[in-house]
């Protein structure tokens, strides 16, 4: 084992291979929503049916992680800028393109130009500013999606956006109305922003993560469970017992709160990972870091392949997914054996590739 790996945690791209595991993991948890029911009978259910409103803020979250890891000293503020600038603008052509195809998704790469440019706006903050603002939106966001649902529940309830919409149907759908609005969802891009602020090699960092995020998420669902008890469920999408539910992609507080605790957590259960076994971590890393072409081919999977791939019970979807997981690895490790970047993944850092070894050569150094 050499010492960078076992002293920082990262792979041999310079990468923090724990926040890489907790990529592939998230993109394994969506292909399982994708092939497989949200919900079914029995314990066989309840365990296939967790990624379902988790597996995507964990994708968001580490997102926002990487947002800010990439703008950690003033040098590369502006670099950062321009590229989530960039990437924002090919995840919005990408995603809408996806959306064209028959999977039967709601596509979440158009919805990250929303979180990249406000991740893009919040570059120059502070952690104790982020703190802050991942607490409000966390609350005031998901109160203020219910109350517009309320007002326009005809418009809120839309699907998420694609090609032929008009430009204020996009725009309304990246930040209102589609289902991954920033309104809600911002608040796991800050959270995943002060998280990567905050030093993510050490381990008492890692345990209070764990530890936080674990104690978080079972909070919002006992405290939805015990409300849920008291008052009952909602009867309607305008009824205000919805603010008591943590349903997976409700949009509502309580699941928000929750989700965002669990992903926390299984971020830092993946840097502790990988600060002790970073060899049995690896394979999840190596998904991880091709996790956009990865994405990108099982969707364009579910076009082509949907009756043998998409199953209406657990029996079946398993397997499934877990077929297009051990692919999806197998490519990931193969391809990184011998590239840095993943096919898609090359395309978003080639223009940052070519500034970067031209200012090389313009100022080599001593």
């Amino acid at each position: 084992m050499t010492t960078d790996i076992a002293d920082n945690y990262r792979s041999f791209s310079g990468r923090l291979m724990g926040v890489d595991a907790a990529r592939g993991l998230s993109v394994i948890g969506m292909t399982m929503v994708h092939v497989g029911p949200n919900s079914a009978e029995g314990l066989g259910g309840a365990i296939y049916g967790f990624p379902h409103g988790r597996a995507s803020v964990l994708f968001v979250l580490v997102a926002g992680i990487g947002a800010a890891l990439l703008s950690r000293t003033d040098e590369r503020r502006w670099d950062a800028r321009l590229r989530l600038f960039w990437i924002a603008a090919l995840f919005l052509l990408i995603g809408l393109g996806l959306q064209s195809l028959d999977h039967g998704v709601a596509v979440i790469l158009q919805h990250y130009t929303a979180f990249y440019l406000l991740a893009l706006l919040l570059i120059p903050a502070s952690p104790s500013l982020l703190f802050g603002l991942g607490i409000a939106t966390a609350l005031v966001g998901p109160i203020a999606y219910f109350v517009l649902r309320r007002l326009l529940s005809d418009v809120v309830e839309r699907e998420t956006v694609g090609w032929g919409d008009g430009l204020g149907d996009v725009l309304a759908g990246l930040v209102l109305t589609g289902p991954y609005p920033v309104l809600v969802w911002g608040a796991i891009v800050i959270w995943g922003m002060w998280i990567g602020r905050q030093k993510l090699t050490y381990a008492s960092v890692q345990w209070i993560l764990i530890a936080s995020g674990i104690v978080v998420a079972i909070s919002a669902e006992a405290i939805s469970w015990l409300a849920l008890g008291q008052y009952g469920r909602p009867d309607d999408s305008t009824d205000w017992r919805n603010l008591l539910i943590a349903d997976g992609h409700s949009q509502m507080p309580l699941w928000l709160i929750s989700s965002i605790g669990s992903a926390t957590a299984l971020v830092g259960i993946g840097l502790a990972i990988g600060r002790r076994w970073p060899s049995a971590i690896w394979p999840l890393a190596a998904l991880g870091q091709v996790a956009l072409t990865y994405y990108i081919a099982h969707l364009v999977a579910l076009h082509f392949l949907e009756d043998r791939l998409r199953f209406s019970d657990v029996r079946h979807a398993a397997p499934s997914a877990m077929m297009l997981a051990v692919l999806g690895i197998g490519f990931a490790i193969a391809w990184r054996r011998y590239l840095r970047r993943g096919p898609v993944e090359w395309i978003m850092a080639r223009p940052f590739d070519r500034h970067r070894r031209r200012e090389a050569s313009q100022n080599p150094r001593p």
